[in-house]
């Protein structure tokens, strides 16, 4: 399977500079402006990774991490989600809905390596600010 990411965020100016930086890193990427839209595309093709921002119009990161969870393509598939709303109590209903990491948007320049870790292609154990798999990583000071 190429290595297909769907990148979900309402905001083109999020959107559009990950998804340069990803495509330039080697990905294909699949852009939708919110859950529902990504969740058509997801019932159409199979994706390596998710990138999800939590709050948007229509459906949220949220609902669209359960539902991905819920088809059978999808259900392993990594989902990373963020958020620029502090405090851990999102991270928590990320981890029950299902994501892999849950990550600040001030730290999507570290997203490259993030993916690469889900794609076997880097070795991180740790990246600043994120909560990865259950496990949570303090910004460091």
């Amino acid at each position: 399977m190429e290595k297909a990411i769907l990148l979900v965020d309402d905001l083109a100016l999020v959107r559009l500079p990950l998804a340069i930086r990803l495509e330039q890193a080697g990905y294909l990427v699949t852009e939708a402006s919110n859950g529902i839209e990504a969740l058509k595309m997801a019932a159409e093709k199979d994706f390596s990774i998710v990138i999800t921002d939590l709050n948007m119009p229509e459906m949220g990161g949220l609902e669209l991490t359960s539902r991905l969870r819920s088809m059978p393509a999808h259900r392993n598939v990594p989902v990373i989600m963020n958020s620029s709303e502090s405090g851990k109590e999102w991270v928590r209903k990320g981890e029950i809905a299902g994501a892999n990491v849950c990550m600040d948007k001030s730290l999507l320049d570290e997203i490259t390596d993030i993916v690469r870790q889900f794609t076997g292609e880097l070795d991180i154990h740790h990246v600043t600010g994120v909560q990865h798999d259950h496990e949570v990583v303090e910004p460091m000071a």
